[in-house]
């Protein structure tokens, strides 16, 4: 009874106000509950539960963002993060054929015949994945991660504004770097660092708008960065493809819709430079600076503005 009785008062102070130790077992907690109920979802999945691989993706994606996000309050190894990443990687190539067939479907590439192959490819490879489900429910039941035992006097708060200031820095160059010149290394690049950087805000969003703001921002920015990405690695299939291909037809359609994916990636650079470089840029600068500030202890934020 006076577990419970703590636990619920935990969750009447904001996470970010909370100890290291009480807010990052409570998200810990709660990521792991939403693993399993993913993972069970997918167990269960029928052809009309075309999202279920996504939805474990992101749950998975979730939790081992938490802890690396949080890694410095962390003590000792954690094998249930390495065994977190290799059924995450597990996962990959039936996503990704997934979201090649997406952007097949979306912008109507006129591949007919690649669709129906990779549909079934990719019905084969989420067969492939029925053990999944039961490894993440064991992988839960192992115990759980110890945290550092002298971070007891720091907020939740003061660990993600510290960790966030260090990768603020990084991010920086590297948008200050693809604002000058347009390349899909920079680009990926970047795409990675926000993610870093929504990661450490995600789970203030609530209690704090600055950080609803910065995540909301960083999200458009990944949304573009990451449709580059896959428009990238998609034609670079196509052309592998192609180069393979023997009918003619088919050579002449996989050429055909290489070009309308390119023609679909310069838009979405250019979308990309218009909302993220000049003043865009400094306006996402400003408002990832707000949302640290949102996590310092109103003592500590108020000795510090944004530059």
């Amino acid at each position: 009874m006076a577990n419970a009785t703590q636990t619920a008062t935990q969750r009447k102070i904001p996470l970010s106000r909370q100890t290291v130790t009480d807010g990052l077992t409570l998200l810990l907690q709660r990521r792991w509950r939403e693993l399993g109920q993913a993972a069970r979802r997918f167990a269960r999945q029928g052809d009309n539960d075309s999202e279920a691989l996504h939805d474990l993706r992101v749950a998975i994606r979730r939790l081992r963002s938490l802890y690396r996000a949080f890694s410095a309050a962390l003590q000792g190894s954690h094998p249930r993060l390495k065994t977190l990443r290799g059924f995450f990687r597990e996962t990959g190539t039936a996503r990704d054929r997934e979201v090649a067939l997406e952007w097949i479907r979306q912008l109507e590439l006129p591949l007919p015949w690649l669709e129906s192959r990779w549909q079934q490819a990719m019905a084969q490879d989420q067969r492939g994945l029925a053990h999944l489900p039961e490894g993440l429910a064991e992988l839960a039941q192992q115990p759980c991660e110890t945290l550092r035992e002298d971070l007891h006097d720091t907020t939740l708060g003061e660990l993600a504004a510290t960790e966030l200031e260090k990768k603020l820095a990084r991010f920086r160059r590297a948008l200050k770097r693809l604002c000058r010149q347009w390349d899909e290394t920079r680009a990926h690049r970047l795409r990675i660092r926000g993610k870093r950087l929504r990661y450490l805000l995600e789970p203030f969003v609530r209690q704090h708008r600055p950080c609803a703001r910065a995540v909301e921002r960083l999200k458009q920015l990944q949304d573009l960065l990451g449709d580059n990405h896959d428009m990238t690695v998609l034609r670079s299939r196509l052309k592998d493809l192609r180069r393979k291909e023997d009918d003619s037809m088919r050579a002449r359609q996989l050429k055909s819709a290489r070009r309308l994916l390119k023609q679909h990636q310069d838009r979405l650079q250019e979308d990309f430079i218009l909302q993220f470089c000049g003043q865009g840029r400094t306006e996402l600068l400003k408002t990832l600076e707000s949302a640290r500030l949102a996590l310092l202890p109103h003592s500590l934020a108020g000795k510090q503005t944004p530059p």
